[in-house]
């Protein structure tokens, strides 16, 4: 029989294991390959359940972005902190983290699950997601010294994500792409993004 009481902290417990187990299996799997199901399986909870914490598999998706952020952000320190490396290694390294997402179990969705995803959320909750990202890629390129007067961290986000963008939808919705040199035009387009922001490093 399923607990009918959860105590604050319980309900704490159950929000962080489903922020955990969806971006292991969204990371893993992508967001269309990955079922609620799956999710609440794993945790261990029933959908109605589930549904007292996010109205929409597409909610958590937006809750999971928001906690890959803290993730996101202890990676850049543990590389800004690399002493022995120059800046331009540094950044290189943090910025290769996103390119292999995957490998570094980090949730980046391609151009289709975005799209599928948008489709499905409410304006206003869309409209702060927006924000919080703001805020948090101006944070971003503060931790790596570069100054929100030289570069904006919309424009940051916006060329980065193109990059991503690219490579993670190629195989599904850009058929004209040469798919077997994907990988090599990312790498060069992030050298390229390296490069800008090296520009504007004080």
């Amino acid at each position: 029989m399923p607990k009918v009481y959860y105590s604050k902290q319980e309900k704490e417990h159950v929000r962080q294991k489903l922020l955990e187990s969806g971006l292991s299996l969204f990371s893993k799997q992508g967001y269309k390959a990955t079922t609620l199901a799956e999710i609440l399986q794993q945790v261990g909870i029933s959908k109605p359940f589930f549904y007292t914490f996010y109205p929409s598999k597409e909610e958590l998706v937006l809750n999971i972005m928001l906690y890959q952020q803290e993730i996101l952000y202890k990676l850049l320190e543990k590389d800004m902190s690399k002493k022995n490396l120059s800046w331009k290694e540094r950044i290189e390294k943090f910025l290769e983290r996103y390119l292999y997402s995957r490998r570094n179990g980090l949730f980046i969705m391609s151009q289709a699950e975005e799209m599928e995803v948008f489709r499905h959320l409410g304006k206003e909750h869309y409209q702060q997601f927006q924000q919080e990202q703001k805020k948090f890629y101006g944070k971003l390129l503060e931790r790596a010294e570069l100054s929100a007067q030289r570069i904006s961290p919309t424009v940051f986000y916006n060329l980065l994500h193109e990059i991503l963008l690219c490579r993670n939808s190629a195989e599904q919705s850009m058929p004209f792409l040469f798919k077997e040199d994907v990988e090599s035009a990312a790498r060069i387009q992030l050298k390229w993004l390296v490069a800008y922001l090296e520009e504007r490093h004080e």
